[in-house]
């Protein structure tokens, strides 16, 4: 086997590598999604209704600030990047 062949195996091996990383973590987010969903599907029951709108409105407002903010920090680094 020569140098090439063996570099040839080890890229190989590499990319079925990441490709079953990213299926793991794919799956790993799917699996998140379902237990957050099933985590909200408890709380909507256990809840009463008006306290499931403060909860649902706190929620929407914390999530409103992150985008700001992630906006505003997009921007200054832009503006960062204009000015230099």
């Amino acid at each position: 086997m020569t140098a090439l062949d063996i570099e040839i195996a080890a890229a190989r091996a590499a990319a079925a590598a990441r490709k079953r990383l990213a299926r793991l973590r794919e799956k790993q987010r799917r699996d998140r999604v379902r237990f957050d969903a099933r985590v909200l599907a408890i709380l909507r029951s256990r809840l009463r209704p008006a306290d499931l709108a403060v909860v649902e409105t706190e929620a929407r407002t914390q999530l409103g600030a992150e985008a700001a903010e992630s906006s505003h920090r997009a921007l200054a680094a832009r503006q960062g990047r204009a000015t230099s």
